[in-house]
């Protein structure tokens, strides 16, 4: 809110006061779950867009679980610059072990590191370029590497991805935690790059839309689209296809 006064025996000057409530900028989760499947699994995090006080953000995660292991941590300066422009960078360790879920499926063993660059189109509007390289260390069961099912892309235990991303983003939305009014669209471009040993696109868009009916209730709208396919002579990785079903997932 904005308040005015005059000081006294200053008729050419008037005093400007501002009272300013900071909103709230990030989460710091963690949790503990069991499941028949995947057994227990832990998981921490804390997102922050305005780490230390300093307009940067940084997201930092860690999962364990008998089938999946992460560790990430992602830094980003969204003003660079004068012109709003934004680096950001990151590095990540993850493990997947399927035969947890599947026997002698597939385990995969992950590591690499990004670097991007965003730019501001308009006041609700940002296109984000990022980078990013990972080794995939691949050990294939009898199940996927046998009968020819995934015995092409089994027969290397060690492959290299180098990732183009884009990002297209536009946002309204009256407050970054919990939204209440306003929408969110966004449309993302992953591209294997013929540099590394995967040659893939996919395509993701996502929509959220939300509509106060009244203080103590919001609608909430949302959609997804994804299309993942490998191009010249390279197969989609499979653990990058998309899952459909309910208990038992489709490919």
């Amino acid at each position: 809110s904005l308040q005015t006064s005059r000081p006294e025996n200053i008729p050419d000057k008037i005093n400007l006061n501002f009272v300013v409530q900071e909103t709230k900028t990030g989460t710091l989760s963690a949790g503990v779950s069991h499941s028949q499947n995947f057994g227990m699994s832990f998981n921490a995090g804390i997102r922050e867009k305005n780490f230390l006080g300093s307009g940067n953000t940084l997201n930092a995660e860690l999962k364990h679980s008998e089938t999946y292991k992460k560790l990430s941590f992602y830094f980003e300066n969204p003003y660079f610059n004068n012109e709003k422009h934004s680096i950001n960078y990151g590095v990540f360790v993850s493990a997947i072990d399927d035969n947890q879920v599947a026997d002698e499926s597939y385990q995969i063993n992950t590591k690499g590191f990004s670097v991007g660059y965003g730019i501001p189109l308009n006041e609700n509007t940002r296109l984000n370029a990022k980078l990013q390289y990972a080794n995939n260390s691949i050990t294939c069961g009898s199940t996927f590497a046998g009968a020819g099912y995934e015995s092409a892309q089994c027969a290397y235990d060690s492959r290299n991805e180098i990732k183009l991303n884009l990002n297209w983003t536009k946002s309204t939305l009256n407050h970054y935690m919990y939204p209440t009014e306003g929408e969110s669209n966004t449309f993302n471009i992953d591209l294997g790059l013929p540099l590394g040993d995967y040659q893939y696109i996919k395509i993701d868009a996502n929509h959220r839309s939300y509509k106060k009916l009244s203080n103590n209730l919001t609608l909430k709208l949302t959609g997804d689209l994804g299309i993942a396919k490998g191009y010249g002579s390279e197969a989609l990785p499979f653990y990058k296809r998309y899952f459909g079903g309910g208990s038992g997932s489709v490919r």
